[in-house]
């Protein structure tokens, strides 16, 4: 059954005035693009929506690579039925797009063709970040992002015996657990003095460190990459790792070279409103490309977590549909390092002062800021860290009472 307004050809839908051209068209069909399309049907969005991606295969989970895909060899589950599309109206073209043309409100593809639109959604994400270009041998060191990535890794992987890491990041050690899982001796350089210091606390990155040294896993933190070659990594201290396998894993870099050349205010990602908007009229942004504002920074901040995503994609068609911005909630994010689960919620970073007590045979931190629990952290705690999540605001006096007691 089509939706008003919408008819079938050759098992799609078209708006029926004029295509592509008076409809939505959203450039990127990863999480962030499929999400914000189903989210805008849901709203009752009724002009045609295109989803345009240069990538061949169904939409489908990314984080899942770095986690089970990587460890058991199983493929990422698709992230909407393929009827869905259909069912929905959703048009999917494959396509590179190449430039926008904000005035002509039309986006030019990789083979001269040009369509138009009367609203554009990037979200067009992130990729991998590089090891510097002057480092001698950076060009070895592979990289995990995409569904092609996986088949490389999972090659280089079933033939070799050593691996190094370049990064003490989730990713970085969630490929870590999976190789250690099939037997493989690993190495992790990190920078830092400890491990994922961008999304977790001292406390807790120490107790994961121990249980991953537990396992197998040697960690030179405080080190710095002098040079990688076909036999190891050399580190400006002197050490040399042995590793016939060098994977880089420091962090990512947003997409925003479309959105840049067509104009729009970016930032280390596309500045965006609180609904999206971005300095570009009829042009909206979310997901990883996209820095959304932050009462507490001045430059706002990108959320790289499925949480982000859908809060972000629900604000969107709220702003297409005139409906009120979704109320916030505390932003999630979590990992699965081989049989270790560790969640995080709420802003780690404006924590004043916290607690670390053991739970369900893991461990869970609360952070406190102005009185109020601000955040949540655990170690293999799932049911723990889901009822305090629900806390996230409360006093700080009742909810350490309330904690003592239960």
């Amino acid at each position: 059954m089509a939706l008003p307004g919408m008819r079938r050809e050759k098992g799609r839908f078209r708006h029926e005035a004029c295509g592509m051209s008076a409809g939505l068209i959203i450039v990127g069909a990863s999480h962030a693009g499929v999400t914000v399309a189903a989210e805008l049907r849901a709203a009752g969005f009724q002009p045609a929506i295109t989803l345009v991606s240069d990538e061949t295969s169904e939409p489908y989970h990314r984080p899942h690579l770095s986690k089970e895909c990587l460890a058991t060899d199983a493929e990422p589950g698709m992230l909407k039925p393929t009827t869905f599309y259909e069912e929905k109206g959703i048009e999917r073209l494959n396509a590179r797009v190449d430039a926008i043309d904000p005035d002509g409100r039309r986006i030019v593809t990789s083979d001269g063709k040009s369509f138009e639109y009367a609203t554009l959604i990037l979200a067009t994400g992130a990729k991998p970040r590089g090891l510097p270009a002057g480092l001698p041998g950076a060009e070895l060191a592979l990289t995990l992002r995409d569904r092609a990535d996986l088949g490389v890794l999972r090659a280089r992987l079933a033939t070799s015996r050593q691996l190094a890491i370049i990064g003490g990041g989730l990713i970085g050690l969630e490929i870590a657990a999976a190789a250690r899982s099939k037997g493989m001796s690993v190495d992790v350089v990190e920078c830092a003095d400890r491990l994922m210091s961008r999304c977790i606390s001292p406390e807790l990155a120490n107790l994961v460190r121990e249980r991953h040294v537990a396992a197998g896993i040697t960690f030179h933190m405080s080190s710095n990459v002098k040079a990688v070659t076909s036999q190891g990594i050399e580190l400006t201290d002197g050490v040399f790792i042995p590793a016939d396998l060098v994977i880089a894993s420091v962090g990512s870099q947003p997409r925003t070279e479309l959105a840049a050349r067509a104009g729009l205010t970016c930032d280390d990602g596309i500045l965006v409103g609180v609904d999206g908007s971005s300095s570009v009229t009829g042009i909206f942004a979310l997901g990883d490309c996209a820095r959304w504002p932050d009462p507490g920074l001045t430059r706002g901040i990108r959320h790289e977590s499925i949480a982000a995503t859908l809060w972000q994609a629900k604000a969107v068609a709220a702003a297409l549909t005139g409906r009120p911005l979704p109320a916030s909630t505390p932003l999630r994010l979590w990992s699965q390092q081989g049989a270790m689960r560790i969640q995080m919620a709420g802003p780690i970073e404006a924590a004043t002062h916290g607690h670390i007590t053991a739970a369900e045979g893991g461990h869970i931190l609360y952070g406190f800021s102005t009185g109020r629990l601000s955040s949540v952290q655990a170690m293999d705690a799932p049911r723990a860290f889901n009822t305090a999540v629900a806390r996230i605001g409360s006093c700080e006096a009742d909810f350490r009472a309330e904690a003592a007691t239960s």
